[in-house]
């Protein structure tokens, strides 16, 4: 009988293979550690699992750690959530959007204009501007 042929070595090495596709999710390459680098565009995360489009609704920017940080106008953790008034004018143009991940889409309106998306005079108020007092007398 002969030997086997691993016994006369005192250590054996195991390589493991990841690959790109299963690893990575196909969109990055796999390292010997099981972690993926140089994801492609528009992916992050240790796995390349993380995007704008998907993480994020396509109105922010994903970050390695899965959370959002979302464009102007839009708020909650995935960005979902248009502010009020719509994202190009928040809160009409007269206001502050609570926007951002953590943020509610509500708004602050300014001095002057009132309702969920600021788009009325205050009581007492009337336009232009929402800085004419209907209750000065003549």
């Amino acid at each position: 009988p002969h030997p086997h042929p691993l016994s006369s070595r005192s250590e054996v090495t195991v390589r493991c293979t990841y690959s790109d596709a299963s690893t990575c999710s196909g969109r990055g390459t796999a390292q010997n550690d099981g972690t993926c680098t140089a994801c492609d565009a528009g992916w992050v995360g240790d796995l390349c699992q993380y995007s704008d489009a998907t993480t994020c609704s396509g109105h922010g920017t994903a970050q390695s750690d899965g959370s959002c940080v979302c464009d102007s106008g839009f708020a909650s953790s995935d960005c979902s959530v248009e502010c009020a008034g719509g994202s190009t004018t928040p809160c009409s143009g007269h206001g502050s959007c609570s926007d951002g991940a953590s943020g509610d889409d509500s708004c602050t309106c300014a001095s002057g204009y009132a309702s969920a998306d600021c788009s009325a005079c205050a009581a007492g108020l009337a336009t232009p501007s929402c800085s004419f007092n209907c209750s000065r007398t003549r």
